[in-house]
């Protein structure tokens, strides 16, 4: 059986709020590796901490635009309901 992006995200909403953190965060895992050489938990920890840092100096140097959360969030919501063009 094959389940809709919608239905699993209705599912996971249905977990406690411990739980879909670190469903969350294993999700953000598996997005674009930060480095081959990040293999256990810990170093894809350290990893990304060293992503946001250098992302934060971006920021300071005015190098980086930024927006309010409560505007980029409801813009994914926006985005995760519109059907998708090519399937899925």
């Amino acid at each position: 059986m094959r389940m809709s992006m919608d239905e699993l995200i209705k599912l996971a909403l249905l977990l406690p709020e411990e739980q879909r953190a670190a469903l969350a965060h294993r999700l953000l895992l598996s997005l674009a590796p930060p480095g081959p050489e990040a293999s256990t938990e810990q170093e894809w920890e350290q990893a990304w901490m060293e992503e946001i840092a250098r992302r934060l100096e971006w920021q300071d140097r005015g190098e980086t635009a930024t927006r309010d959360a409560r505007e980029a969030l409801a813009d994914i919501e926006v985005t995760l309901r519109e059907p998708r063009r090519g399937g899925m």
